[in-house]
């Protein structure tokens, strides 16, 4: 990971506990086999945040173990969770998600999710296309909490976005852990598991470009 830009939470020095024996493949991907395997990365400030791009190449390999609790009760849910910090619980500034992505077990469809500091509520999107099995992609998700947009990319195109009521803040006071392949809440508890493989998951502390988004697909 680039470890030189500003604007790119350093999360390197952080990753990552592997979990009940996750394998590092694919020259350092992380496959995970749906049922156990999760990755995680200890809390850290820099890894709080309100405008925000999530980023990551993905490759869902079948059936994984569905989230039963997913980002809250209007968030996502029945999905395998991908790249989470925060995941249902009861509501509170240091738990409440800030955010959170997962593939819907039904459509296939890749959604990202967070809850705002006002109120605890959700403020889900989906993307308009599903994700390919057994295909790597690469996805991109932004949040723009000055003007409330949401936007996801996959293969470095836009393809979904959401404009909020208003500009919600997502919940950046939360403090739990960043996990990789399913959610955990407070005190570690899992609820779901994501059957596949990620790669250069990059989490930025600023709305990327849609230049920048294809960059990163045309220059893997």
């Amino acid at each position: 990971m680039k470890q030189n830009n500003p604007y790119f939470a350093k999360i390197s020095v952080l990753l990552v506990l592997l979990v009940s024996m996750a394998t590092l493949v694919l020259g350092q991907s992380l496959k995970l086999n749906g049922t156990s395997q999760y990755g995680r990365a200890p809390h850290n400030a820099a890894l709080q945040l309100q405008s925000f791009t999530l980023e990551f190449w993905v490759r869902p390999e079948g059936t994984g173990t569905v989230s039963t609790q997913g980002s809250g009760s209007n968030g996502l849910s029945n999905v395998y969770p991908v790249l989470t910090k925060g995941r249902a619980e009861t509501e509170n500034a240091a738990v409440d998600v800030n955010y959170y992505s997962g593939i819907s077990s039904s459509t296939n469809k890749i959604g990202f999710d967070f809850e705002d500091d006002a109120t605890s509520e959700n403020h889900p999107i989906y993307s308009a296309t599903p994700l390919q099995s057994c295909v790597w992609q690469h996805v991109a998700a932004t949040y723009d909490d000055v003007n409330g947009i949401w936007k996801i990319y996959i293969n470095g195109v836009l393809d979904s976005s959401k404009a909020l009521s208003q500009n919600f803040h997502p919940r950046s006071a939360s403090t739990v852990n960043l996990s990789f392949g399913t959610g955990v809440n407070s005190t570690n508890v899992t609820d779901g598991f994501f059957n596949g493989s990620m790669d250069e998951i990059r989490i930025w502390n600023r709305v990327r470009t849609d230049a920048e988004i294809l960059l990163v697909k045309i220059n893997r």
